[in-house]
């Protein structure tokens, strides 16, 4: 299931690999369980940014859009989930090219 998420156990693959090329990204707390991920695209497209465990399973989309090119922010809250300090994953994908970046949630 890890090449499923742009990550890969195996030194060979049958799969193109996703470039991240011109995405840039960071995560930023907002308080009470609430995050912002800010990325930056050199070109628009359809972008869908997911939130994967380190084990695979997908949480949430939390976005499956078009977006223009330049800056942008993806607000979210994980109060639901009732975690504290749990690893996570999240990841971007825009036109071929894809970007995994590991965060420590939690919901308080």
């Amino acid at each position: 299931r890890l090449p499923d998420i742009g990550l890969a156990c195996a030194t060979t693959s049958t799969r193109t690999p996703y470039s991240s090329d011109a995405i840039v990204s960071s995560i930023a707390p907002q308080g009470w369980g609430s995050y912002q991920i800010s990325f930056s695209l050199d070109r628009g497209g359809d972008v869908t940014i997911d939130l994967i465990t380190f084990s695979g399973q997908k949480i949430q989309t939390l976005t499956n859009r078009y977006f223009h090119q330049g800056d942008h922010q993806v607000s979210f809250s994980l109060a639901h989930l009732s975690v504290e300090l749990v690893p996570m994953i999240y990841s971007i994908r825009s036109e071929g090219r894809m970007l995994n970046r590991k965060f420590v949630a939690s919901s308080y």
